[in-house]
């Protein structure tokens, strides 16, 4: 829904979902509910922008024992009726330990998924409005951090190996700062963005 002042995304339509139908009776005579997922093959991640002196926080995933060779930003896949902002804060927290403030959305990116579950990948990136609060991690005293991350620092995006790519080349500070409509990523039509 959009007028020519601004966009609205229901974010509840990114909620993941199930549908109940009924399989079988239980003692009562009543029907039971069976859960079966509606669609599988989209993955939906929710990823963190959080920005800081001109740098952004960025982590590198562990690789057995070594890290990995690029950076990323923090984040994960959402959980079965987690809205959007619930998975990001549930993410960061078990990440860094630190809970969020999310703030706007400011990036949408679908790309064709390496995962062998998944066809696709839908990924949102929100601002958080308390980086002053990221400044000094310890993943060794979060729940995932240490398990699932090697470095969690603050970098300048235009001079690290930084994944999803576009994130190198886009002035983050404009689209927190300022009144920049979202930036959707469409990674099935050769690196097409487009503005919402």
């Amino acid at each position: 829904m959009s007028n020519s002042n601004y966009t609205i995304l229901d974010t509840n339509l990114y909620r993941a979902s199930t549908d109940y139908k009924p399989c079988k009776y239980n003692q009562q005579g009543g029907l039971m509910p069976q859960t079966e997922s509606l669609y599988t093959g989209r993955r939906i991640n929710v990823r963190a922008i959080i920005y800081r002196e001109g740098k952004i926080l960025a982590v590198k995933h562990r690789r057995g024992d070594q890290a990995a060779p690029y950076y990323a930003v923090p984040g994960g896949g959402l959980d079965p009726h987690e809205s959007l902002t619930e998975c990001l804060i549930r993410e960061l927290r078990e990440e860094t330990g630190v809970t969020a403030k999310p703030g706007k959305l400011l990036f949408i990116q679908q790309f064709p998924s390496s995962r062998a579950s998944y066809e696709e990948e839908l990924e949102f990136f929100f601002a958080v409005d308390n980086p002053d609060d990221f400044t000094d991690i310890d993943i060794s005293q979060t729940t995932h951090g240490a398990q699932e991350l090697a470095v969690c620092e603050y970098i300048d995006p235009s001079q690290h190996v930084l994944y999803p790519e576009f994130l190198q080349n886009t002035d983050i500070a404009l689209y927190i700062n300022g009144d920049q409509p979202v930036l959707v990523v469409d990674n099935f039509n050769e690196q097409h963005q487009q503005l919402l």
